[in-house]
């Protein structure tokens, strides 16, 4: 019989990555009818992403003390993450659409699912047709459903700020609207039925 899980490892997640996790499962438990008492609560989660989100911010000056304090901020999310993906997985009837519809990601354990991808390869930067538009193509990967990519124009580091565009099917990403005569860090990772690869080696080129 086919079982069903939830993923419950945040370790690879990034800050960014932490609070939108959990703006989705606040999002997807809150008033559902297949998860009437969430364990942890609903407010739970919010004021520890709340905290989280404060800690980020105070300690984007590079104070040692502010970043060890949001680093516990960050366990601390991740730990009710993680007991609310269990209370997912026990409550969802091994239902996927049910057990989706809590904000969750979820994978069979089904022998034979394909593995996890790997990180991709990205193998070419340039100019778009327009100003500000540059083209990111990657290697194509083994098991890869959808390919993400992230940029920043930021110092490349923990404390940077990405942006991310929809993930698509494609490995070649057109990106617009960037500042012409800015250096952006670019990065992308593979998305299988098994989860998120870690994130390729970042690539720095000067938008034009």
């Amino acid at each position: 019989m086919q079982k069903f899980k939830t993923f419950k490892d945040f370790t690879k997640h990034t800050d960014l990555e932490l609070v939108g996790q959990t703006n989705e499962a606040t999002t997807g438990l809150t008033g559902n009818p297949d998860y009437l008492t969430p364990s942890p609560s609903i407010v739970a989660l919010t004021t520890a992403k709340t905290e989280f989100e404060s800690a980020i911010t105070a300690a984007a000056n590079g104070d040692a003390q502010l970043i060890a304090f949001r680093n516990e901020k960050r366990a601390i999310l991740m730990d009710l993450l993680q007991r609310e993906a269990i209370y997912v997985e026990l409550n969802g009837q091994n239902v996927k659409s049910v057990m989706l519809s809590s904000g969750f990601k979820v994978y069979s354990t089904v022998r034979g699912v394909t593995p996890v991808s790997d990180k991709p390869l990205i193998t070419r930067v340039k100019d778009g047709g327009i100003t500000g538009e540059v083209i990111l193509r990657s290697n194509k990967v083994k098991y890869a459903v959808v390919y993400e990519v992230r940029f920043t124009s930021d110092d490349y580091g923990p404390n940077a700020v990405w942006t991310h565009p929809t993930v698509q099917t494609s490995k070649t990403f057109f990106l617009s609207g960037l500042n012409p005569g800015r250096t952006y860090w670019f990065q992308m990772r593979t998305i299988s039925t098994k989860g998120a690869s870690d994130w390729s080696d970042p690539f720095e080129y000067m938008v034009r």
